[in-house]
């Protein structure tokens, strides 16, 4: 076990202890955190997409510069001009 691992295994398991109205109150708290709650985020959306197929970032991007909505009943479209990342999720 890797001790970043270790240090999640440790926060699951004291998370668990805590009693029902603690551990809202935790959730709540990092969810209304805007940093925590983008980090949440992020891994469930992960998660979700791990079973799809893989495909090129130039592919991808392809994809996003075309992206179609409708918006007040009509026909809109969003051009994707940059996209970034926040370099700090994945430093240890």
């Amino acid at each position: 076990m890797s001790a970043i691992e270790a240090t999640a295994e440790v926060f699951v398991t004291a998370f668990k202890t805590l009693k029902p109205r603690q551990r809202e109150a935790a959730l709540t708290r990092m969810l209304t955190d805007e940093e925590l709650s983008e980090d949440i985020a992020d891994t469930l959306a992960l998660g979700a997409r791990r079973h799809q197929p893989r495909q090129s970032f130039r592919q991808a991007l392809k994809e996003l510069n075309s992206v179609l909505y409708f918006a007040d009943g009509k026909l809109k479209q969003i051009v994707v001009g940059v996209i970034g990342h926040r370099r700090e999720v994945y430093r240890d």
